[in-house]
This record gives C-alpha cells, structure tokens and sequence, in this order.
C-alpha cells in the first residue's frame, strides 16, 4: 500500500509539474499562420536580474507569407522597469555555443501594478534545436543572466517533434545556425 502511495505521490508531484511539456497548435482561418506553442510560461533562474520573477515561452510560427519561425519569449516582471527593457542584446548559451536571434521585439507594459518586460528572439532552426538539447543553457539579456534548466526546455523539443525537419521554404538564410 506504501509502495502505491509513492508512485501516485511521484505521479502527482512530476506529473503535473511546471517542467511537463504542453504544447498547444492553433491554425488561423483567417491568415493561415500556424502556431506550436508553450501552454504556459516556464520559470528562469536568475541572480542578476532586478525584477521578482522571469519566464520564457517557445514558439514555432508558419506564416505562409513569411515563412517559419522559431521563437524564444522571454517574460520579466519587474516593480519598475529595469535594465532589460533598455537593452537590445539578447544572446542564449547552450553548451558553451553562443546564439543571437536573427530578430528581437521588446514592450514593456503594465499588468496589475507590475511592470511585464518582454523579449521576442527569433532564430533559426538549427539554433532552436541546438538550445532545446543543450545541457546548460544561459540566457542574456543585456546583463542580466537566466539558467534554463534542461527540463523546463521540454516544450522546444516537443514543438521540434511536431515539424518536419523542411517544413517550410529552405534558404541559406534561414538554414544558418544563428550563432556567431
């Protein structure tokens, strides 16, 4: 009886936890863009940072006018507005490699008295992978810096899973491995 008691207490407590993938897909009737995101946020790890909490989100958006997208969104919530919202530097190191996004969107905005400071780093493929199954990734944003820990990654590699390798139009631009 303890022995059953263990498993489903296991069962509840990883089973259910934040480091679970979830992904959802989304097809839009009116643009055609098709999603494959996070459920939810995943906590980041940081010392450096002077808001209370970060997160991030993956993403991989088809845009039959823009072609693919692999996405990393990045969520500080903060009392007032810190380095991060200032900053335009945004690098990820996964396994000693450094990655910087082909493209990165920053707001900052208001929610419920916090301040929400939002990164949105696209990269390629290749970049996208290689971050998912790194053991040790770093997140950058200017200098403040986040662990995303191996298990909180799992959506990225699920959202790899769930697309074809060539899905979409294959160009030397978006073939390149993103880091420099």
């Amino acid at each position: 009886m303890r022995y059953v008691f263990s498993l489903l207490l296991l069962g509840a407590l990883f089973g259910t936890g934040s480091s679970v993938a979830q992904v959802k897909s989304e097809v839009s009737e009116v643009t055609g863009v098709k999603r494959i995101e996070s459920k939810s946020m995943r906590s980041l790890h940081s010392e450096t940072y002077a808001g209370t909490h970060a997160s991030f989100r993956a993403e991989y958006m088809n845009d039959p006018d823009e072609g693919p997208a692999w996405i990393l969104s990045f969520y500080g919530f903060a009392k007032e507005k810190t380095q991060v919202s200032q900053t335009n530097q945004f690098r990820v190191t996964a396994d000693g490699q450094q990655f910087e996004p082909r493209r990165l969107e920053s707001k900052t905005r208001t929610v419920n008295n916090s301040l929400l400071e939002v990164k949105r780093a696209f990269f390629s493929r290749s970049a996208f992978q290689m971050i998912a199954e790194a053991q040790k990734v770093t997140i950058s944003v200017g200098s403040a810096q986040f662990m995303a820990i191996r298990p909180r990654r799992s959506d990225m590699r699920q959202i790899l899973d769930r697309v074809p390798e060539q899905d979409g139009p294959q160009t030397a631009s978006n073939d390149s491995s993103g880091s420099r």
